[in-house]
């Protein structure tokens, strides 16, 4: 079971997850967890992989971003 702390966590990334954009939600779940390489997630989304690596890259900026700025 999840500690208070582990639970808040889970709380504070899942927020701001929902600040980022339909694409990059869509990248972080496929690549961060349910582990589809940024060449399969390019094909599935038909744009090139660098586009990917980008989209991933961006998103996970945000995240740290607003985990930081919310670390309360």
């Amino acid at each position: 079971s999840d500690t208070p702390e582990e639970n808040d966590m889970k709380l504070r990334l899942y927020g701001a997850i929902e600040l980022l954009t339909d694409k990059q939600k869509f990248v972080v779940e496929m690549v961060g967890l349910k582990g589809y390489t940024e060449t399969e997630v390019a094909e599935m989304m038909g744009i090139a992989q660098k586009n990917v690596h980008v989209l991933l890259d961006r998103a996970t900026v945000a995240l740290r971003k607003h985990l930081m700025l919310n670390a309360g």
